[in-house]
């Protein structure tokens, strides 16, 4: 079966070819002896050798014809068949790589809302320990300050009260008594004691 298709599936195209210009030029060849009966016996020969012919072809090209179109038929199924495959295998492929796609955008807009949740907890978290370092700054200027305030007023109450007591001595007769100046060495002691408090 093999042999007979190898040689007379390319012999059945040749055949074919040489029948047709056997027919187209048996007429031009005919027609060149004018004469009566000759032209009578080419065309019946000529009809004789196509029967004889076309006898041939399909005695013995039939079968190997016939396998010829059904390997040809069942190839092309085949190719077919194979080409339907890969196409649902690449539509299953699209559709997995769309259904991924679609779940990385899915993790893509979570990933984003929890980065600016993230964002904004750390950005609250900034702002409150921004107001509390300025407010510790505050009350530590403000202590600074206060404590500043205080020691100015007990330098200005230590020089009024020298410049009082210098003032005092200086109107006051000369002749104070010891006891007079302890009696002011104890109110300025206890005024110190007062302004230390």
């Amino acid at each position: 079966m093999n042999f007979a298709k190898k040689i007379f599936v390319p012999i059945g195209p040749i055949v074919g070819s040489l029948l047709v210009l056997h027919l187209i030029g048996s007429e031009s060849w005919a027609a060149e002896g004018q004469g009566g009966w000759r032209s009578s016996y080419d065309l019946i020969m000529m009809w004789v050798n196509f029967a004889i012919l076309a006898f041939v072809l399909i005695k013995f090209g039939k079968n190997p014809i016939k396998a010829f179109f059904r390997d040809q038929k069942e190839n092309i199924v085949r190719t077919i068949e194979n080409i339907e495959a890969e196409k649902q295998a690449n539509e299953a492929q699209l559709k997995q790589t769309q259904k991924l796609l679609q779940e990385s955008s899915v993790r893509f807009e979570a990933i984003k809302a929890k980065i600016i949740a993230e964002g904004e907890l750390r950005k609250q978290a900034i702002i409150d320990d921004a107001r509390r370092e300025s407010k510790m700054l505050i009350e530590h200027a403000n202590f600074w300050i206060e404590r500043q305030i205080l020691h100015a007023k007990q330098r200005l109450r230590s020089e009024l009260i020298d410049e009082a007591i210098d003032e005092t001595l200086k109107r006051l007769p000369p002749a104070l008594t010891p006891e007079d100046n302890q009696n002011l060495i104890n109110l300025y002691l206890a005024e110190i004691d007062t302004l230390k408090k």
